[in-house]
């Protein structure tokens, strides 16, 4: 069967959807299909809908229920009804063979064939007539023309939309970098400052050290005794330990050298940032945004988007 011909077919099967009734269908009376106490419930079309009426427990008056089968499904038709009518606690659909029908099955493929509808305690047989059933089973063809449909857009446009989703990321990625270079020019300088800055207060570090060990030796074998520099010595060392505390408390951070160091550059970058009048926040901003752009470039590229084989291994 050729492509045209079974979109054409398909097309005549999805009448049933729309405004157009095959001439079967309409010539069913209403009256012959109204509710029976009996638990059958019957199906019937209205302005093109297939219709449910249904006996309302709680309020003991029949309502009908219209259903677009290609997009509602059974989860719709069960909220709908426990809105309908607060009493209802409990409803189910379930096929000949007694097995539960899951609430993501489409109401197209629900009407192919009987099934059986539980309200509360009561249950309900809903007969599909025979000519409603080959209206139904003609969604299966409109389904695969459908995909069919779509396959071909895909093949025929994909390869036009990522080269278009390509340029428009380069072009994106392009701006991005021109306007990063100079900042980035500025932040290495700061940084080289900050670097300097940051050595600096190391050595002085060590330099009071130093000078602390000079002094406290003096005190110990030239001026006074080890006996009287022995409390003092462990006085500083206590108070030591009192200020690594106290940087804890402050910084929330435990006082590790590397990790002191790096904070301390970070101090010294934003303080001549702020002087020199250069804005990380931004400079930190795109930095993320190239590095969002060459990733999304990266998956744009990847052989299963491209719909090319997968690279061996």
């Amino acid at each position: 069967m050729s492509f045209i011909s079974l979109i054409s077919r398909t097309l005549r099967c999805k009448r049933w959807n729309g405004k157009h009734l095959s001439a079967r269908c309409i010539s069913l009376s209403r009256s012959s299909l109204a509710p029976s106490r009996s638990g059958i419930v019957p199906i019937f079309f209205r302005n093109g809908y297939p219709v449910i009426t249904v006996a309302l427990p709680s309020k003991e008056e029949d309502c009908d229920f219209m259903f677009k089968p290609l997009t509602d499904n059974v989860g719709d038709f069960i909220g709908n009804l426990k809105k309908e009518d607060g009493g209802i606690e409990r409803a189910a659909l379930y096929n000949k063979q007694g097995t539960k029908i899951a609430k993501s099955t489409r109401m197209d493929q629900l009407f192919i064939d009987d099934f059986d509808l539980l309200i509360n305690d009561t249950k309900y047989h809903v007969s599909v007539p025979k000519d409603y059933k080959e209206v139904f089973e003609g969604t299966k063809s409109l389904t695969d023309a459908l995909s069919l449909i779509h396959q071909l857009y895909s093949s025929l446009n994909v390869d036009k939309y990522q080269l278009i989703k390509e340029q428009q990321l380069k072009s994106e990625l392009q701006q991005a970098q021109a306007e990063l270079q100079p900042i980035e020019e500025q932040v290495a300088q700061i940084s080289q400052r900050a670097r300097v800055n940051n050595n600096g207060f190391v050595w002085l570090g060590l330099g009071a050290m130093c000078m602390q060990f000079g002094v406290l030796s003096r005190l110990t074998w030239c001026e006074y005794s080890w006996d009287i520099i022995e409390p003092v010595t462990y006085f500083i060392g206590y108070g030591t330990l009192i200020s690594m505390f106290a940087y804890y408390i402050i910084t929330r951070q435990e006082y590790v050298y590397p990790e002191a160091r790096d904070r301390q550059f970070l101090l010294s970058l934003y303080a001549q940032a702020r002087k020199m009048g250069v804005d990380l926040n931004r400079h930190n901003e795109l930095k993320d945004t190239i590095a969002r752009l060459h990733l999304q470039l990266t998956r744009l590229h990847d052989p299963l988007d491209l719909n090319l084989p997968k690279p061996q291994l």
